[in-house]
Order: C-alpha cells, then sequence, then structure tokens
C-alpha cells in the first residue's frame, strides 16, 4: 500500500494531557474542542482532528493532528487507498522518543522536552528529505500504526474538494488547449457514510505482564493444590517461549485448568508425556499473551553511583541469609549496559527469603526480572536471575502475600514432616494439625503448618 507523508504546511500537531475526568468519546470530543478553539488560530468546524493516546514516562497525553478538512480531502483524492503520515505521528511509535532528544526530522522539530517533561512537535522551514528515492527507503520501515486519519470523510467535503480540484485542472486545460473542450473525465468516489468532524482512534491499552517472582508465587499455590511438584521453572520475559515448566504428577487436564485461568499466558505446546512409578512428567511450553500485555523495555544501567551500590546492597543481603553466590555478570558493553545477572544456591526455606530481598532490590532501584531459572536437588535450591534497568515501569512493587510460603512445597521440598502442632476445637476435642516447614531468624522461629479444618496452611511466630 502506498505511503504519504503530509508536509508540515499543511497540518498542525498538539499534544494535551488526557484528564481522568473524561470517561467517554463525546467528552473527549468536547474537551478537545474546547482546547483546539484557545490553542489553534485557524480552528474551525472545517477543521480535521485525528486523536491518538500516547502514554510517556506513565503520562496520558493526547497527541492532535490538524488539517483542513478541504486539504485532507485533496490528499484522499489525488492518492486514493494511500496511507497518510505525519513525522510526528512516525516518531512517536519509535522506541528512541524518550532518550533520544529533540531531533530536527524533515522540516520539524520533534522529541521529548525532559525539562518540561513534555512531548514537542514545532515546524521548521528546511527540509530533510530531498529526493523520493530518500523518502520512499524511509517509508518502507514504517509500520502502519503510525497513520493518520484513517477514517473516512463527510461525503460532502470530498464532493467540494474534487470540484475544486476539477475546476483547477479545466482551468488549466483551457489555458494550454486554447479553451478547447476536453474528451477527458475526472472520476470522484464519494464515501457513503458521513462521520463528525473529530476523528478518535483509541488504541488497545495493553496492561504489563505480572512481575515473574508474583507468577511463581500464584503457580505454586495451583500446583501444590494439585498435588503437584515442579522439577524446574525456567522465565524468560522477552523470549519464545514465555515459560518452560518441568511438572510430575499432575494429569493432562489439570495441566490445561490451571495455566488457562491465566490471562497473561498462553499454552504453546506440550510436546510428550512421561512416566515413572507410574506418575507423569510434564514439561509445558507457555507463549506471553502479547496482544493483550506488554514486557517493559529494558535501559542501560546508569554508570555512576548506581549498579556497583545496588550490587553491593543485593549480594550482601544473600549473603546475610546465608545464600551461597556462584555467578555474576555485570552490566558491561558485552551486553550493551542492559543486564545484571546472579546465580546462587539456597537451602531450605531460604529460598523465599532471597526472592523477597532481589523483589526489594527491584522496587527500590527500578528493575525488573527478564530471566529467572530455578531448580532444586535434595533440600538445596538452585537459581538464576537476569535483571535489567527499567525506569518506566508502572508496576515494579512486587506484591508477595502468604503464596510465597508455597513456592518451596511447590518444588517438594518438606521440612520436619512428623512433626505436629497440637490444639483443640470449640467442642474440646483434640486438634492435630501437621507441620510443613519452619525458618528461624533473629526475631524468632516462624512455623508454618498445615490447618486440619480447611486445609490450608497457617503461619506462626514463636519468640525464643
Amino acid at each position: 500500500m502506498k505511503k504519504i507523508i503530509i508536509p508540515r504546511k499543511d497540518h498542525e500537531v498538539y499534544f494535551i494531557p488526557r484528564p481522568e475526568s473524561v470517561k467517554n468519546k463525546k467528552e473527549l470530543e468536547r474537551y478537545i474542542t474546547e482546547k483546539m478553539e484557545k490553542l489553534h488560530p485557524a480552528f474551525s468546524l472545517n477543521s480535521q482532528i485525528d486523536s491518538k493516546l500516547i502514554i510517556i514516562n506513565n503520562s496520558h497525553w493526547l497527541m492532535l493532528t490538524i488539517m483542513e478538512e478541504s486539504v485532507l480531502a485533496e490528499y484522499r483524492i489525488l492518492n486514493q487507498n494511500a496511507l497518510l503520515f505525519t513525522n510526528t505521528s512516525i516518531k512517536i511509535h519509535r522506541k528512541d522518543f524518550l532518550h533520544d532528544g529533540i531531533r530536527t526530522i524533515d522540516d520539524e522539530k520533534i522529541g521529548f522536552d525532559t525539562v518540561k517533561n513534555e512531548p514537542v512537535s514545532f515546524p521548521l522551514d528546511s527540509s530533510e528529505f530531498n529526493s523520493p528515492q530518500k523518502l520512499q527507503s524511509y517509508l518502507q520501515s514504517v509500520s502502519m500504526r503510525s497513520a493518520v486519519f484513517k477514517k473516512k470523510l463527510p461525503a460532502w467535503s470530498i464532493f467540494a474538494a474534487g470540484l475544486s480540484l476539477l475546476l483547477v485542472l479545466l482551468a488549466l486545460l483551457f489555458a494550454r488547449n486554447g479553451l478547447e473542450k476536453s474528451n477527458r473525465q475526472l472520476a470522484v468516489i464519494l464515501p457513503d457514510n458521513s462521520e463528525q468532524f473529530t476523528q478518535i482512534d483509541e488504541p488497545v491499552i495493553r496492561k504489563h505482564i505480572p512481575p515473574s517472582i508474583e507468577i511463581l508465587a500464584a503457580m505454586a499455590v495451583d500446583i501444590f493444590n494439585t498435588r503437584g511438584k515442579i522439577l524446574h521453572w525456567q522465565y524468560n520475559e522477552d523470549g519464545d517461549p514465555f515459560m518452560i515448566i518441568q511438572l510430575q504428577g499432575i494429569d493432562l487436564v489439570s495441566v490445561y485448568r490451571i495455566f488457562g485461568e491465566y490471562k497473561f499466558i498462553q499454552l504453546q505446546d506440550i510436546q510428550e508425556i512421561r512416566y515413572g512409578d507410574n506418575e507423569p512428567y510434564i514439561t509445558v511450553f507457555l507463549n506471553a499473551n502479547k496482544a493483550e500485555y506488554i514486557t517493559s523495555t529494558p535501559e542501560a544501567f546508569p554508570l555512576y553511583d548506581f549498579t556497583f551500590p545496588m550490587i553491593t546492597e543485593l549480594s550482601g543481603a544473600l549473603k546475610a541469609i546465608d545464600v551461597s553466590m556462584l555467578a555474576e555478570t555485570l552490566p558491561a558493553a558485552g551486553n550493551s549496559y542492559l543486564h545484571y545477572s546472579i546465580s546462587f544456591s539456597a537451602v531450605d526455606w531460604n529460598l523465599i527469603r532471597a526472592l523477597e530481598n532481589i523483589a526489594h532490590i527491584c522496587e527500590k532501584y527500578s528493575l525488573q526480572v527478564k530471566n529467572l531459572d530455578i531448580s532444586i536437588s535434595g533440600n538445596r535450591f538452585f537459581a538464576s536471575c537476569t535483571l535489567a534497568y527499567c525506569n518506566t515501569v508502572s508496576h515494579s512493587t512486587v506484591v508477595l502475600g502468604n503464596e510465597k510460603y508455597y513456592i518451596p512445597l511447590a518444588f517438594g521440598y518438606t521440612q520436619e514432616e512428623n512433626s505436629v502442632i497440637v490444639g483443640f476445637s470449640t467442642d474440646g476435642t483434640e486438634n492435630v494439625s501437621p507441620v510443613i516447614g519452619s525458618i528461624r531468624d533473629t526475631s524468632g522461629k516462624t512455623v508454618f503448618y498445615r490447618d486440619t479444618a480447611d486445609g490450608k496452611i497457617q503461619v506462626r511466630v514463636e519468640n525464643d
């Protein structure tokens, strides 16, 4: 499909914050009209507006592209079935928009003003694309989602523009041929449906995929309650497959039921089911639901007064809970300063405390767990994770409730299986609850036991 860039002389661009109080399309149209009457000197009922919702640094902006109706109609007639773009509509969808500064592009200056914390776009007299070949080469890489004015114009405006063009062409023909009659005819295709002057294209706002440690904790509950075990857990946020999970003791129906409840993933494949001691062993491949959910884009780690304090704090916190460090990969030129990786082993319930420390560091330093790999051997867990700096992520806070206590259990870890907590029910009969495990720290001993009343795991703290 042909692509056309509208020169700045034929359009104007404004960025305005979208107010939270505006809820529906009619209110939004009224709000935009009121704003443009104040901001755009030539604004009238004959002005066409293309509106796009843009989320920048978690702030909602409306990018408004304005053209005179007759000018837009002429573009439609002269370039039938072509996609229309502006330099701003293209630039705003580029990954480097936030970090590339304010750049001169063709006859405009476009970018993000870090001082005012707002996007900008204003015209210039110069033009960068001085050859058709250069322009067409540039347009080949432009996505269709950057197009503007996708909706049709009212029929009368197309007719008016067509009539205007017709008169101009006839005048030229008469001048050239000595006012002789022309045999040529100008065909104008009129659309059937008319629309309002404000064109509002509401994009689908996709949610962020939950943090990986939260996903692990939530799925650990489901897998444990199905009496299954996790043999190996692999999470790769930016990869394909998104997750690989090796399971033991879970039948195929339960696998489909468990993973079908999570909207941010899709079951990709189950290649084979092996059996040992009459128990199924299943490897599950999961994809991310990218149509409705997005992942965060990593940025380069800040070079000064950030990386080393973060690494020192994390490694110190892990060593303090008897976690054995195995390997580290620092942000460096080899990984474009985008990743910090760590491998460690943790005994017993210290895995939970290690994950909590990692979650705390992520929240404090605006990091994201991009890769997470966990397996178990006896009572020792082996884990590795990759952290990326994602300063624009809105969901950096990791929320771990009681689900975190299921993580070691889902891997088949048990401790003090023969211990019991003895209590009495309301009718005076003895109530025996099996102890699942415990953790001892400076504050006392935390005991995890299964309540016989509802089968759920309960927590009790014993102070020495």
